[in-house]
């Protein structure tokens, strides 16, 4: 049963935090050839992924991972997920 609920906690997640959640199910079930796909947080940031990453795009995004560690232009930010007192 434990499985299921990370399972139900990674769609959870996708669905609170991006805009346009119904885009990921697309690819994914094949009703979409986008490529790259364009999500957008509910932030309005917007995210592109390139169709041969998407698997990583949900293994981050969706285990909320991208919390701690931003990628700017090329360069990987690590940040504490405790704020430092």
């Amino acid at each position: 049963m434990e499985g299921h609920n990370k399972v139900m906690r990674r769609y959870f997640n996708l669905l609170r935090n991006l805009s346009n959640w119904w885009l990921y199910l697309a690819v994914k079930f094949g009703l979409s050839g986008v490529d790259p796909i364009l999500f957008r947080t509910r932030k309005h940031v917007l995210v592109e992924v390139p169709r041969r990453l998407l698997q990583t795009f949900k293994e981050i995004f969706m285990d909320e991972c991208y919390y701690s560690v931003i990628i700017w232009w090329g360069w990987v930010w690590m940040f504490p997920t405790v704020p430092l007192s």
